[in-house]
């Protein structure tokens, strides 16, 4: 066989292999839930001119930074009002106590149907002003620029304040957010998701070989970590192989920090951040109390190898001790009055474990069913805070 014949076959059935290895990889990347989500969003937000709307300093990542007054010009009435918050009982003046939950995914259940009555019913009963911010995606730096916005663009100042911080809010802060001041550890938004997202969708979407596509979505992804990084390409380096790291063991990044713990000098940034928000929570001196709430993850629950290493609480809790606020502020955290708060869940002790009752199953963020947080969740927390 000529030689030239041979390695040509050689060269062909070696691509072929990389091609079909390729497109395994880029076809789990399509069909990953997170990855049609995300695109999904991206689309839906592109088609009704989104990222036109809030100009290139808003896009996606919007309060992710520690300076919110740079918003302000960004955010009109008509959009904060559909976007940031629900009035569930109106603010005034007579009321007793004007409330403001804030807060992520467990916030935002306070805007669905059954538990908005429940609160327009309490909220009437004791006379409480009571707005919902909550906005799925959302920890302590967004919640900051949004309290911002909501005071001094709207006027909107709550005698109290319910901050609910869920678990995966310390991957949130670690894998949402642009770049990082390595001086002041401020958040910086410098428009790198934006053009990431769009040139990584454009990649997959191409026409192109498999193994090209890889070749050019990994290309992608090392550029922006290494802007987000502020061009340390160690630190680049390092990211990339914990994320390869987190798809080996099928960890989804907002989880990671609980699953492998944090370093010191990350908590160190978490403090920083939290510290930010409740010095500004207290920056008006029309706020009596701010109301954290913490609830335990399913896996800080669990008595084997899955058992979480960290847990936000244990932060909130070491940052409010050193807070010159400490004495206004309400830690509810759920993990010391569990077994209380779930103690009439009917459960079969052999078939059906308390746990598997109290938390949406197989939901790896482990939020709560919709009915627990009706029953259990939302009272306890007015219960402990606001009688």
């Amino acid at each position: 066989m000529n030689k030239k014949f041979f390695f040509l076959i050689l060269i062909i059935l070696i691509f072929s292999s990389i091609e079909f290895l390729s497109y395994l990889i880029i076809n789990r990347i399509n069909n990953h839930p997170i990855m049609i989500k995300s695109k999904d969003l991206f689309q839906k937000r592109e088609n009704n001119n989104f990222f036109d709307k809030f100009t290139k300093d808003y896009v996606d990542l919007n309060p992710y930074i520690n300076e919110p007054e740079e918003f302000e010009n960004y955010v009109s009435k008509s959009d904060i009002n559909n976007s940031f918050y629900v009035s569930i009982n109106a603010f005034k003046k007579e009321n007793n106590e004007n409330i403001l939950i804030q807060g992520d995914s467990w916030a935002s259940f306070a805007h669905t149907p059954k538990i908005r009555i429940f609160l327009k019913k309490l909220a009437t009963k004791r006379n409480f002003g009571l707005y919902s911010a909550g906005v799925i995606g959302f920890s302590v730096s967004p919640m900051n620029v949004q309290l911002h916005l909501l005071r001094n663009k709207f006027n909107i100042h709550p005698s109290i304040i319910i901050a609910i911080m869920d678990q995966t809010d310390l991957g949130d802060e670690f894998h949402r957010y642009q770049t990082l001041n390595k001086n002041t550890l401020n958040l910086e938004n410098n428009y790198v998701s934006y053009e990431f997202k769009k040139n990584f969708f454009n990649i997959l979407d191409s026409k192109n070989f498999s193994f090209f596509k890889l070749l050019g979505l990994s290309k992608e992804f090392f550029i922006s970590r290494y802007k987000q990084f502020n061009n340390d390409f160690y630190k680049t380096c390092s990211y990339i192989v914990s994320r390869i790291i987190y798809l080996i063991d099928d960890v989804p990044t907002v989880i990671a920090p609980l699953v492998y713990g944090l370093e010191k000098d990350d908590k160190k940034i978490i403090k920083y951040r939290l510290n930010n928000y409740i010095n500004n929570v207290f920056k008006n001196n029309d706020v009596k109390k701010l109301v954290i709430v913490t609830h335990p993850h399913r896996n800080h629950l669990v008595n084997d190898k899955t058992k979480f290493k960290e847990n936000i609480s244990l932060i909130i809790n070491d940052t409010i001790f050193n807070s010159p606020h400490k004495k206004k502020i309400l830690h509810i955290n759920f993990n010391d009055d569990f077994d209380y708060v779930y103690k009439n869940i009917e459960i079969d002790l052999i078939e059906d474990p308390k746990i598997e009752k109290i938390f949406w199953k197989n939901d790896r963020a482990s939020h709560l069913t919709a009915q627990n947080y009706l029953d259990y969740y939302y009272p306890h927390i007015f219960s402990k805070c606001c009688n």
